[in-house]
């Protein structure tokens, strides 16, 4: 009873936090620091004040907040994260300036004693802990400490820090790997980062310079300090760094504009503002926008339980289930090879125990992937259903116009014969006195009347085909005004984007790859509501549920207490390819097969159908032609005379078959969804077998890519002398490029089914 309380309660509202990457440069003079302290003041002031203007219950906001600012959680504070490698010169200058926000309640707050901003500090450490500690200068140890202990995180990767003397190629390369991988996995912590460094003087390996280009490549908006001169600059992911620093500083309102409207963009989402709904002109979209995410976070009666759903939505995912269903029948499955005893399988033996409903991202996964099946189901249900009425429809009306001719040809024949009988009367009295003329024209006109059923048939048959005219009617606009199609769409997309972070946080990333949005497509369902909806929740799950609490040795002989996100790539990169590519590439194979086999079933049939008309067409023709020539039997003629209007109800018929069944492949666009997942199945590593009967086999692209990774990360692990380290920047890439594939594939979606059901 409580787990079925629990799986109906729905997600809760996400919490307000932004998070602010920091690099910044090592070796700092006191003027340097002098110079800096104000400026980093003054940027993460400025980002402080805005993230709480934009919060729903905090008193500081100067005007209308944007609408969609109320789907925030308005029972906490908003958060300022900032993420540091823990170094000295200007990440502790950043960590002062955090610490020196003001962050106390306005005058007149509801809550005094709620402040109006919180703040967070957290690190990502290239090394262990205690190794990297002791690698910092000595005078730092205690304030590395004291930050250390201060943070609600530190992620510690898996880079090797060794500095003989001399040093060494090996230790150098494992240093710069170690440093590379720092930076990388610092970015998938953060949505900006804010960067102080003097650009004229030489990169390192994962220095500050190296750290904004790749935050650009990433698409991350980049707040340049420039240390020499404390000016501060704003890059976007297309600017050039040399470009915007050849250009004068902005003035003081001017930047202050601009990250206003950064923070806003990241927040508040200011295109569905515009699209109508914070105010200005709306378009429909925006409203749809509000629709939509309060459905999602307070719509408990969507989806409806079964007793309670509509007689006509039943039948509706009843018939795509159905469908779908008996298609199946007939294809392999989505049957998949047994995991190989290849590269990285000893990796993967532990990890059979992962379960996704412990991710913290479940509970939004899981009512978005109920809801994409609720309206998914809706909106194919209805044309198959709509399809399939409309030649109800037709069959009826041909029945009605068949008894009805019928009913017509057994009246006339009736009246002919009673005609013919009072023609031969005269004749019959000549025959003499003892012939009864009234009784032989009483013969004739006993014949059988009209049946007594055919005009209750045909009022039957003409409620029924209103019935069916009506509820297609009524089936289209309900699926275009409440926008199933889209609504589906928008829910698939989130639930599939959310899908990645079961994983991509094993890797470490807090903070996917984009998905990279259709370009040329003119009608595009709109996907800004679900996209501000996946950021914010991104950003509301601390890295810190991934954590563990350590108690470690502190630098004076006390003892240190954190808590750990300590990635792990042999056990992430065997989690993501056993539970996630083995998955997807099973879906995907099943997948290009239903819809292959729904594709090449309509087509062949709508083929035979449109063939068995111009069959009857000419068979129709042929008995015309037949009775006119006059050499048609008298014993043939009664038969071919009944034939005709049936052969005249198959020709209406079968062409309304032939049309719903290129509705229904069109609608359904099963080609384009077996090519794409097919695709896919093999961009993944699935080779899906021609024969249906045969199980998908594993054996290239992304499952090969991981499988030699592990084998790598196996064969260095094994030969400490020579391991390089930092495997776990490996590890990332390879995750988010799998991550990449499948984003890409569900952000098309809305070019596949963004449309309209038509008129039926």
């Amino acid at each position: 009873m409580m787990e079925a309380e629990q799986s109906s309660t729905l997600p809760p509202c996400p919490r307000v936090v932004l998070r602010v990457g920091f690099a910044g440069r090592r070796n700092l003079t006191a003027d340097d620091e002098a110079r800096l302290a104000p400026a980093l003041d003054r940027v993460l002031g400025s980002i402080g004040r805005r993230l709480a203007a934009l919060t729903p219950g905090v008193p500081v906001a100067a005007g209308s907040e944007p609408k969609i600012t109320g789907f925030y959680d308005a029972t906490r504070p908003p958060l300022l994260r900032l993420i540091t490698g823990l170094c000295e010169g200007a990440d502790t200058a950043a960590v002062l300036a955090l610490e020196r926000l003001d962050v106390l309640p306005d005058t007149g707050a509801a809550d005094p004693a709620r402040p109006c901003l919180a703040t967070e500090l957290a690190a990502v450490l290239p090394f262990g802990i205690q190794r990297y500690r002791a690698s910092r200068h000595g005078w730092f140890l205690a304030e590395f400490d004291r930050q250390a202990a201060a943070c609600s995180y530190i992620v510690e990767l898996d880079g090797i820090h060794e500095k003989p003397e001399p040093d060494t190629d090996l230790a150098a390369a494992q240093r710069k790997k170690g440093y590379r991988a720092q930076s990388a996995m610092l970015l998938r912590q953060a949505d900006l980062l804010v960067a102080a460094a003097d650009p004229r003087a030489p990169g390192k390996a994962g220095g500050t310079l190296e750290t904004i280009a790749a935050a650009l490549r990433f698409g991350l908006p980049v707040i340049f300090i420039d240390s020499d001169d404390a000016s501060i600059r704003l890059l976007e992911p297309d600017d050039d760094l040399d470009s915007v620093l050849f250009l004068p500083p902005p003035a003081d309102a001017v930047l202050d504009r601009d990250i206003d409207a950064l923070v806003r963009r990241l927040v508040a989402d200011p295109a569905l503002e515009a699209s109508g709904s914070g105010g200005g002109s709306d378009d429909g979209s925006g409203s749809k926008a509000m629709a939509q995410l309060t459905r999602f976070f307070e719509g408990a009666d969507v989806p409806p339980a079964p007793e309670r759903e509509y007689v006509a939505d039943r039948w509706r995912k009843r018939a795509w289930t159905w469908l779908k269903g008996w298609l199946e029948r007939g294809s392999g499955g989505g049957a998949m090879s047994p995991p190989s005893a290849g590269a990285g399988a000893s990796a993967s033996a532990g990890e059979s125990a992962f379960d996704e409903t412990l991710s913290p991202y479940h509970r939004w996964r899981d009512r978005a992937r109920k809801l994409n099946h609720h309206y998914g189901g809706l909106y194919r249900g209805a044309f198959v259903l709509g399809y399939g009425l409309a030649v109800a429809a037709v069959l009826l009306a041909g029945l009605s116009l068949v008894l009805l001719g019928e009913g017509q040809s057994e009246a006339a024949k009736l009246l002919t014969m009673t005609v013919e009988a009072i023609e031969h009367a005269p004749q019959t009295a000549l025959a003499g006195p003892g012939a009864d003329v009234g009784a032989d024209v009483g013969a004739h006109a006993g014949q059988p009347a009209p049946r007594d059923w055919l005009v209750p048939t045909l009022l039957l048959l003409g409620f029924a085909k209103l019935a069916i005219v009506w509820f297609i009617a009524r089936n289209t606009q309900r699926a275009n005004a409440e926008h199933w199609s889209d609504l589906a769409v928008d829910y698939r997309y989130l639930a599939e984007r959310l899908r990645a972070m079961y994983y991509l946080p094993l890797a470490g990333s807090f903070q996917p790859p984009p998905a990279l949005a259709a370009q040329y497509a003119s009608r595009v369902a709109r996907q800004s509501a679900v996209d501000w909806l996946f950021d914010a929740i991104l950003r509301s799950v601390s890295p810190a549920d991934f954590g563990t609490h350590e108690t470690l040795p502190g630098w004076n002989g006390g003892t240190l207490q954190v808590r750990v996100v300590r990635p792990r790539p042999r056990g992430a990169l065997a989690v993501v390819r056993e539970h996630w590519v083995r998955g997807q590439v099973a879906y995907h194979a099943d997948n290009a097969r239903v819809m292959g086999r729904l594709d090449r079933l309509t087509e062949r049939a709508a083929r035979r159908l449109s063939s068995a008309v111009v069959a009857v067409v000419m068979l129709d023709l042929g008995i015309v032609a037949w009775e006119l020539a006059g050499t048609m039997p008298a014993s043939v003629a009664p038969r071919a005379h009944l034939a005709a209007p049936w052969l005249m109800f198959l020709v209406a018929l079968l062409p309304a078959a032939v049309a719903a069944l290129s509705g229904l492949r069109f609608q359904s666009e099963c080609r384009r969804l077996a090519e794409r997942s097919a695709h896919l199945a093999r961009l993944l590593g699935g080779r899906p077998e021609d024969d249906e009967s045969r199980p998908t086999q594993l054996t290239g692209g992304r499952w090969q890519q991981l499988s030699r990774l592990l084998q790598r990360i196996e064969a260095a692990t094994s030969a400490p002398a020579q391991d390089l380290g930092g495997w776990s920047a490996d590890a990332l890439l390879a995750t988010e490029r799998v991550a990449r594939d499948c984003a890409g594939e569900v952000a098309e979606w809305s070019v596949l089914y963004a449309k309209e059901l038509p008129e039926t």
